[in-house]
């Protein structure tokens, strides 16, 4: 996803981690460690260089799910997101804000209405 934010194009990146449990061998006897899982948002700054783009990463958020949660990608990417916007470096209008938004929902396809 590609948004422009004060004549800068920015890309929008969503890495998953997926949860784990995993025996932990540091304790006797060896019990069971939940590792969370994760949802990376990544904002980055495209600017031209020479024959391609270089990517400058202007801010990143994290959502992480707790051990009783259920993993959903979905949930993960609009916690991130949020939180992501929430860190970038400059205050941002609340307009400029709505354009990640909009950016967001219009890469998923429109479900038609069941009549």
């Amino acid at each position: 996803m590609k948004v422009e934010l004060r004549g800068k194009i920015c890309a929008i990146q969503f890495e998953h981690e997926l949860p784990v449990k995993r025996i932990g061998l540091k304790t006797y006897p060896p019990k069971l460690i939940f590792v969370q899982g994760q949802t990376t948002c990544i904002i980055m700054q495209e600017t031209p260089h020479l024959f391609a783009v270089k990517a400058v990463e202007l801010c990143r958020g994290v959502a992480r799910c707790h051990e009783n949660d259920a993993f959903v990608k979905e949930t993960g990417r609009a916690v991130s997101l949020r939180k992501a916007i929430t860190n970038i470096p400059f205050p941002t209008e609340k307009e400029e804000r709505a354009r990640f938004w909009k950016a967001y929902f219009e890469r998923l396809p429109k479900q038609e209405s069941k009549k």
